[in-house]
């Protein structure tokens, strides 16, 4: 069966150390589980049927199991303080519904005091294998974890279950895309040393480049990727929610994995960085953003990272819905904006024994550069250009009342400190005529200290 593009997913998580896929696993269920066993319960290595390893923990509940811990396990986990969900997959004889189960994860033996209870979600479909994702309640303070153990909330009777791969990982979500072009590709060296023959010698490899551009139209849910960016984030409100991206310095990393959901094959992409964000804002239809990553590495993964990834829908901002004020008046005069901002990320950073991937991405100065079209009807714009009159840019996006609330969500571009390159409006023919006038963001001196600074207003807590 061929992959087909219509079915591809890019699914994105935050990375907690440079070049490493955001998780840690938190029992690989390898084993039997023996630290607790219940009386109505046999617990076994089922090493046929499982997800990944060579076994999985197989329970059999007896009819008097009840509302118990069925069954615990020693693990041995320093701190989930960096994740924020546990997964697993699932496979049981007979549907559940949600809460019918609970996972426990405690730092005292046998579960006695459980830092987190996890509802199990709903496992629809006997007898099939369902990734699972549940919300940790205390990430912080889970720490020195030694146990975990299996507990049913509602008695279900005579029922058989397997679990595997429990896993803590950072989140992942959803990007909606219309194109990506991000992959590795590897140069090949040549030797050039002269043997008995005119045959070539077998080429060496070089260095890998891991990059590509994803174009995708700007959304209200878009605040990750401006998060890696920026880098300088702050979140306040209690929903709506108000978030701010300033130039600062760049997160650890970003995780890309392309997932061909209809052939289960996936692609993941570690050590990512953001190197630029271009945008185009014009009069109608959806407007189109694109990202330029670099990474460092590409590998094969046998399931994905998460899932069952957060999905907050797509539902993009049109030309309809724009605005754009120059000196915090509005400007009803323009036609079309671009504008760019460029990290100036060093991706020529490889070290002896690296295995030819990217050590460091280091992040330079900043670059913030654009484009106003508007109609020519005065010398207001010209004279600014032409006097390096400084003044401000607000490029304005917004869903109903643009207050945050769902479906009330609203985005802002602010270019607090620019000037205009001078150029003259020229008569191209005898319509209308129109006045280019690109324009470069900086900082000197305004109060928010960022040439270019982002805020967005959605009713979502977490990005």
């Amino acid at each position: 069966m061929q992959a087909q593009g219509s079915e591809a997913r890019l699914v994105i998580a935050e990375e907690v150390a440079f070049k490493s896929v955001p998780e840690v696993v938190v029992e690989d269920c390898e084993d039997v589980w023996n630290e607790y066993v219940s009386v109505n319960v046999t617990a076994a290595l089922d090493n046929v049927d499982f997800k990944v390893g060579a076994g999985s923990c197989k329970l059999t509940m007896a009819a008097a199991a009840g509302v118990e811990i069925l069954a615990s396990e020693v693990i041995s986990v320093a701190s989930l303080a960096n994740y924020t969900h546990i997964v697993a997959w699932i496979k049981s004889s007979i549907a559940l519904a949600a809460n019918d189960l609970q996972l426990l994860l405690d730092n005292t033996a046998l579960c006695a005091s459980p830092l987190e209870t996890l509802n199990l979600p709903a496992v629809p479909t006997p007898n099939v294998w369902t990734p699972i994702k549940m919300t940790l309640a205390n990430p912080a303070t889970d720490l020195s974890l030694i146990s975990i153990a299996l507990k049913q909330a509602v008695d279900k009777g005579v029922f058989v279950l397997n679990i595997d791969d429990i896993r803590a990982i950072k989140d992942g979500m959803y990007l909606p895309f219309l194109t990506e072009s991000f992959r590795l590709s590897r140069n090949f060296t040549q030797s050039n040393v002269i043997r008995s023959s005119r045959n070539p010698n077998k080429p060496a490899r070089g260095n890998q480049e891991v990059a590509g551009d994803v174009s995708t139209e700007l959304n209200p849910w878009i605040g990750r990727l401006f998060k890696h960016l920026l880098g300088s984030y702050a979140r306040a409100g209690a929903g709506p929610y108000t978030h701010t991206f300033k130039i600062g310095s760049l997160p650890t990393g970003l995780q890309f994995e392309k997932q061909f959901t209809d052939i289960a094959q996936y692609i993941r992409y570690n050590g990512c960085k953001i190197n630029s964000h271009k945008a185009t804002i014009k009069a109608e239809g959806p407007l189109e953003g694109s990202f330029n990553i670099m990474g460092a590495k590409e590998t094969a993964a046998v399931l994905p990272h998460d899932g069952a990834p957060t999905d907050f829908g797509h539902n993009p901002f049109d030309g309809f819905e724009a605005a754009i004020k120059q000196g915090g008046v509005a400007l009803g005069v323009a036609t079309e904006a671009t504008f760019d901002i460029v990290n100036n990320l060093d991706g020529s950073i490889y070290v002896i024994g690296g295995a030819g991937e990217r050590h460091s991405i280091p992040a330079g100065k900043v670059k913030v550069s654009g484009k106003l079209t508007a109609l020519f009807e005065d010398m207001t714009l010209y004279n600014l250009a032409v006097g390096h009159t400084e003044t401000s840019l607000q490029i304005i996006l917004t869903k109903g009342t643009g207050a945050g609330t769902a479906g009330n969500e609203k985005l802002t571009y602010n270019f607090d400190e620019i000037v205009f390159r001078p150029q003259a409006p020229v008569i191209a023919g005898d319509k209308g005529i129109m006045v280019d006038l690109e324009f470069e963001a900086y900082y000197d001196n305004d109060p928010d200290a960022s040439a270019i600074w982002i805020e967005l207003l959605n009713a979502e807590a977490n990005l």
